[in-house]
């Protein structure tokens, strides 16, 4: 049974213009853009982040996006980390349907001392009211500087996703048209970069800026290069 949406190409990642004429679908990752160091909680920490980023196609989609990550310190070289996020789409269109929830469950390893450093990968998904559900993976590498006040970071990932029984779905264009599409395979590669400022060497709170720049592509062919802008607040609640 098909779908139908009246707004801008539909939820983050779900329904994007590749052109001014021409449009396409991907399942997004599990998180919208990661903001982290190489450093993590050590053994028996626990730190809690709170992002917001808005991300988009060139020449296509517009998002604010919003998450919450847990990390905990299961040893000195693993973390365990848990993400939730949602991706609003922006838009004039009174529709409801808009947002998409994501979940991730993820490992952080690194270093015991001063790390530089850390690998990351990650299992999870999300679910939109009007392109249904995905599962997604994702592996990346994270490197940092270490200084008292700034620590500055560049991190790059690849991820794949996987649609559970995608439903058709229909939206309307910018120039009116109604699109009929379903969510397919979808891979992407994506680098950040950024700094977490801190008031000195031993305090765990920061805040992180950063840019991203990244590409995503279908099992049809189809591909759109991605660009964001985020922040967010780290706190150690140990």
């Amino acid at each position: 049974m098909t779908r139908s949406l009246h707004l801008l190409p539909t939820v983050a990642l779900l329904a994007l213009p590749a052109s001014a004429c021409s449009f396409t679908s991907y399942a997004p990752p599990s998180r919208t853009m990661p903001l982290e160091t190489a450093q993590a909680p050590t053994a028996g920490q626990t730190e809690a982040q709170l992002e917001v980023n808005a991300a988009g196609a060139v020449m296509g989609f517009d998002t604010t996006n919003g998450g919450a990550r847990l990390r905990h310190g299961i040893t000195d070289q693993l973390a365990i980390t848990g993400d939730v996020g949602v991706l609003h789409v922006n838009g004039d269109s009174p529709e409801t349907e808009r947002e998409a929830l994501l979940g991730r469950v993820g490992v952080h390893v690194h270093p015991a001392r001063a790390p530089r450093i850390a690998l990351t990968t990650g299992f999870g998904g999300g679910t939109s009211p009007l392109a249904g559900r995905w599962l997604s993976y994702d592996v990346g590498v994270v490197a940092s500087a270490e200084s008292r006040h700034v620590l500055p970071f560049i991190s790059g990932e690849v991820f794949a996703s996987v649609p559970i029984d995608p439903p058709t779905f229909s939206y309307e264009s910018y120039d009116g048209d109604i699109h009929t599409d379903r969510l397919s395979n979808t891979r992407g590669a994506r680098a950040t970069a950024g700094v977490a400022l801190r008031t000195s060497e031993a305090s765990r709170a920061a805040l992180l800026l950063g840019l991203s720049w990244g590409v995503v592509a279908n099992a049809d062919g189809d591909d759109d290069q991605v660009l964001g802008v985020g922040a967010g607040v780290r706190l150690p609640l140990d």
